[in-house]
């Protein structure tokens, strides 16, 4: 895999790297956590590529991308549902990454199906809040892009190799970026 696959692993990192600064002075803990979960599997994309070493990270780079992929997107889901504000976020990000580590290790097969029902559980629930609290529709859309990706985008064939890879990646980075700009700007209305 060549080097400039880092490029688009960097922009996620980048992105969840914003997401967690701009959401975790608001009090939206559990979202800058899940923000940062994404941003740590990115990063170690980062240190794959740009090292050259590839083979020696990808496992590492794969289970981390995976597990806190479904942590991440749990906790970004978990805030819009719950009171994320609470001292309990940080407890709460890691039993998802314990829940989501024990998948990965007992039922790898359910990883990517628990992803898109949490993603489609944010459009959702992302639909019904900017509905009811007329608000913007940053979380919603930032939801239903990270559905389209995982869906239409993620190793798809026809798209080759590198396109697959870095439309994914760039595409999470667009979906985390409208995410953390929708929870941020709940966080100034309320």
């Amino acid at each position: 895999m060549p080097m400039h696959y880092a490029f688009s692993d960097a922009a996620v990192l980048a992105a969840g790297a914003w997401g967690a600064i701009r959401l975790w002075p608001h009090g939206h803990r559990l979202a800058a956590l899940g923000m940062a979960g994404f941003s740590l599997a990115a990063a170690i994309g980062v240190i794959r590529f740009g090292s050259g070493e590839v083979e020696s990270f990808a496992a590492l780079h794969t289970t981390a991308s995976q597990v806190l992929g479904l942590a991440g997107s749990a906790a970004l889901v978990g805030c819009l549902s719950i009171d994320s504000t609470t001292g309990r976020a940080a407890g709460a990000f890691a039993a998802a990454v314990v829940t989501a580590t024990v998948i990965h290790r007992f039922a790898p097969l359910l990883m990517a199906p628990l992803v898109v029902g949490a993603i489609t559980a944010g459009v959702l629930l992302g639909t019904w809040r900017a509905a009811r609290r007329k608000q913007q529709w940053f979380v919603p859309l930032g939801f239903a892009i990270l559905l389209v990706d995982m869906l239409l985008v993620r190793r798809n064939p026809m798209l080759g190799a590198d396109v697959a890879w870095h439309g994914y990646h760039l595409l999470i980075a667009l979906g985390l970026l409208l995410i953390a700009r929708g929870i941020e700007g709940e966080a100034r209305s309320i």
